[in-house]
């Protein structure tokens, strides 16, 4: 198998090291909800998540073997419907 055939698994593997160490300070009651973002990387054009855990592991994806979603904050997405 190669991992870099399936997004969601490359993605998991990339980030694996930082969430098990929980280098992100997340805790087991919002883990559930950081994986769905997680997944849903490869598979969507945008995410709006403040979430700092989320926000801390999108570095490590910059190698990625396929394109991720572009991450917004809730501001920035505000922002965008406020220029227009």
């Amino acid at each position: 198998m190669n991992i870099n055939e399936l997004p969601s698994l490359a993605i998991e593997f990339l980030i694996a090291e930082k969430s098990w160490a929980n280098e992100g300070r997340t805790d087991w009651n919002t883990m559930v909800d950081k994986f769905h973002l997680i997944s849903a990387l490869p598979y969507v054009d945008v995410i709006v998540s403040d979430d700092r855990y989320f926000h801390s592991i999108l570095p490590a994806l910059k190698s990625a073997p396929f394109p991720i979603a572009r991450v917004l904050r809730f501001e920035d997405l505000c922002k965008r419907f406020v220029e227009s």
